[in-house]
């Protein structure tokens, strides 16, 4: 892809969508995502790779929310699976909730921000 004038470096960055999904795909299989039981609860980091970088919790699954809609169902494909979202403050955590909802997913709660994501977890830092 070819930046242009009104794209970010990252943006210009971005993978095409059907690399991008192989490459979760692997990334997924490396991790042992993939196995993952429908009654597991998954948490989902709906920020910023910038934001990751600077905090996040161990363990969790980072996709922002640009790539919500396309990756969840490639990692998590039951529609039962329970979902818990949660950003910076809870906003982007709640555009996700409404995208995987629309989407047919049955078990999915925003946490609101990452330190509430740990404090519903019991995780001190």
């Amino acid at each position: 892809m070819q930046p242009s004038k009104n794209m970010n470096r990252a943006e210009s960055l971005r993978f095409p969508r059907a690399l991008r999904c192989v490459w979760f795909g692997l990334l997924l299989s490396l991790v042992g995502v993939s196995s993952v039981a429908a009654a597991d609860v998954v948490y989902i980091d709906v920020r910023s790779w910038a934001e990751y970088q600077i905090d996040h919790i161990e363990g969790d699954t980072r996709i922002p929310l640009s790539d919500i809609a396309d990756d969840v169902p490639l990692a998590f494909p039951d529609k039962q699976t329970p979902i818990r979202l949660y950003c910076a403050r809870g906003g982007r955590a709640e555009q996700a909730k409404s995208l995987l909802t629309a989407a047919g997913y049955v078990n999915v709660e925003n946490l609101g921000g990452i330190d509430n994501a740990r404090r519903a977890r019991g995780i001190t830092e």
